[in-house]
């Protein structure tokens, strides 16, 4: 921690009585905590990027698919050659390689044949949304996947997409139509590689 955010907190202890959330929310509120400077400071490494990635929208794997991402990254669990493990700073990890392995391993979750397996339907059943509406469907996704941390952006980048083919020509979105799910879980894949995906 830096010394002054220290003797910031330290100030807060002192002047509140030992009130905890005061002392929280002077870190997070700081300078130290906010400032561009220190964004990309710590990031998910390939192993904790694979899992999340599964895990976002409850899809299941063999680890077939984690692991050789893990793996073309040269990052291999437990193979690290210093103790303290891989890299965790943006700098490190954030090569266009790295981007490239984690798009290649979400594009995996499109085909119902390979690993990892993602059903996206159920979690969009339950959320009690109108299927048709793109704005729904999007909010629902992106509140699974990156809770509060999606802006608005974010969330019209995930319309435009839902609601083109992939050659970019405008398509309406029907609940109804053969190609709903397909659309759906390409949405969710789609989702997986936004840069908050990679943060710890």
């Amino acid at each position: 921690m830096p010394l002054a955010l220290l003797a910031d907190s330290i100030a807060t202890w002192l002047s509140t009585s030992g009130d905890m959330r005061e002392v929280v929310s002077t870190i997070l509120h700081s300078p130290e905590f906010l400032g561009p400077a220190h964004r990309w400071n710590k990031i998910r490494t390939p192993i904790e990027d694979s899992i999340a990635m599964v895990r976002a929208f409850g899809g299941t794997t063999d680890l077939n698919a984690p692991l050789t991402a893990i793996y073309d990254l040269e990052q291999p669990p437990f193979l690290s050659i210093t103790p303290d493990g891989y890299p965790e700073f943006g700098a490190d990890q954030l090569s266009t390689m790295r981007i490239l392995e984690m798009v290649k391993l979400a594009r995996r979750f499109i085909d119902p044949f390979s690993d990892p397996d993602l059903d996206i339907m159920p979690l969009l059943a339950n959320a009690t949304i109108d299927l048709g509406d793109a704005g729904q469907v999007v909010d629902t996704l992106l509140e699974q996947a990156y809770p509060g941390n999606a802006s608005a952006i974010d969330r019209q980048l995930a319309i435009d997409f839902l609601l083109s083919t992939d050659t970019g020509v405008p398509q309406a979105l029907d609940a109804a139509a053969p190609d709903y799910e397909a659309r759906v879980t390409k949405l969710a894949m789609y989702l997986l590689v936004y840069p908050q995906g990679r943060k710890q």
